[in-house]
């Protein structure tokens, strides 16, 4: 989402919302800075749907303003409108054409600030003002505790209203530099002027000055394939923070609910034999009745930034089919795709009446921990066995490795024994011939000469455990 404003012009914001509708992803919101009589500014911001001729009829009501043609070069020098901020906002909301297409933020910095409306006298017209929230041009941190509490109605002679905070960035500059330097994050359901006015009006939760923690791990996608969609199939896209599915009665709420489970591994029937849970008899009827004539669930989510497709058929319901990025496919058992992705999935109303009844608040609570710490005892169990795995390979090979000491010493005393024999003998013929013990000892000589062979492949065999234990 992108918000352009220039000192009573149009034509910058128009220029950057014409290119930007080549893309999908990137919403413009044309705006215009009002510079009031009273010396304060105000931003005004148009629905990304809102026609030109909108912009041009808001532009007729500053009273003193010229607008500049679509194509000049330069703007007329800026000259403050003949309306203070409450006029500005009297004539906005007396316009309907005009009041359902845009918002007003005037700007409330510190008391030092620059065409602020937080400076001396003007607290009275501050306190009625019809605004849910204004625009600061300083970090967030650096706005004094004072001015925030006036901003959000703690200091009474500035008006009871909480209004909301938005951090921006005034450039004035040809690198742009100062573009996107203070941060705000606002949480939109969509992208329009109304998601902005719901965001203001519950900015203590929807707008952040610190950058938001997104899940490592989400669902991004759900299609569905089944007789409930007809002849196309059926997609919904998730946000990285809280999603709701709203309907009446009726409307399939459960049934997208019910699919999603079926695409990860999480029904019923795929955890009954897990802790005894029976399955429940319309959420299974809706799976065998929509997705048995060739029905599947695709469901696209993110493990650690890197997307991946899980696909689960009815034909093949023991088994997810898996593609990354690169179109590879891999085919994992239920079991191994809950411990791919841990999820955990509640009955209808399980969670509407949870504060409701604080014993039924402790038994969710604990049905959570209780999941988490199922994974989490299947990873400690998995790393238990892969440990004793490696300690009983260590051990059987020092074994080796002691055995193979032993033979070595015991055939070095004998290879040894059979050298002093042999070095007796020598001299023994040396000094009167061969004798008959002599020819016997002779005879054995390809004997010794294997025994000294097989010392040898000991001490490679050896060398090589050795080497293997110091890798453990």
């Amino acid at each position: 989402m992108v918000a352009i404003t220039d000192h009573h012009d149009f034509c910058m914001a128009e220029y950057v919302a014409e290119e930007a509708s080549a893309y999908e992803n990137i919403m413009v919101f044309r705006g215009i800075e009002v510079t009031c009589q009273d010396n304060v500014q105000c931003i005004v911001l148009f629905d990304p749907s809102s026609h030109k001729r909108i912009l041009s009829k808001f532009m007729g009501m500053l009273t003193g303003i010229m607008e500049a043609g679509e194509h000049e070069a330069n703007a007329p020098p800026t000259q403050p409108c003949r309306m203070n901020l409450t006029e500005l906002f009297e004539a906005v909301q007396s316009e309907p054409l005009i009041r359902e297409h845009c918002i007003l933020l005037p700007h409330f910095s510190h008391l030092e600030a620059h065409k602020s409306a937080n400076s001396q006298g003007h607290h009275l017209r501050f306190a009625e003002l019809a605004c849910d929230g204004v625009y600061v041009e300083v970090p967030y941190d650096e706005l004094d505790i004072t001015t925030r509490n006036k901003i959000w109605g703690y200091v009474p002679a500035w008006g009871k209203r909480r209004r909301a905070i938005i951090a921006t960035g005034d450039n004035k500059t040809e690198t742009w530099d100062r573009l996107g330097q203070y941060n705000c994050w606002l949480k939109l359901g969509e992208h329009s002027l109304e998601a902005l006015r719901q965001a203001m009006l519950a900015d203590e939760a929807r707008i952040s000055f610190e950058e938001p923690q997104i899940p490592s791990e989400r669902i991004t996608q759900l299609t569905i394939c089944s007789t409930l969609t007809g002849n196309e199939e059926l997609s919904l896209t998730f946000n990285a923070g809280f999603n709701a599915l709203i309907g009446g009665r009726g409307s399939g709420k459960s049934s997208f609910i019910e699919y999603l489970r079926f695409g990860l591994a999480r029904t019923a029937a795929d955890l009954r034999l897990l802790d005894g849970a029976s399955p429940r008899e319309r959420d299974e009827k809706l799976i065998d009745d929509t997705l048995q004539d060739g029905g599947f669930v695709t469901i696209t989510l993110e493990r650690d930034g890197v997307p991946e497709t899980w696909r689960r058929t009815y034909a093949d319901r023991d088994r997810i089919t898996i593609s990354d990025r690169k179109h590879n496919e891999t085919t994992l058992s239920l079991d191994d795709a809950r411990r791919r992705f841990p999820a955990r999935a509640f009955e209808q109303k399980g969670l509407s009446s949870t504060m409701n009844d604080p014993a039924k608040a402790a038994d969710q609570i604990t049905g959570i921990a209780a999941a988490e710490e199922l994974d989490l005892r299947r990873e400690v169990d998995e790393s238990i066995v892969k440990s004793k795995r490696a300690i009983t390979t260590a051990l059987q090979q020092a074994a080796a490795y002691w055995q193979l000491l032993r033979e070595e010493k015991r055939m070095s005393t004998l290879v040894t024994d059979l050298k002093e024999r042999l070095a007796a003998n020598t001299e023994r013929l040396q000094a009167d011939g061969i004798s008959d013990a002599a020819m016997k000892i002779l005879e054995k000589a390809p004997e010794y000469s294997r025994a000294s062979s097989y010392i040898r492949s000991i001490q490679v065999s050896k060398e090589t455990i050795q080497k293997k234990i110091k890798r453990h």
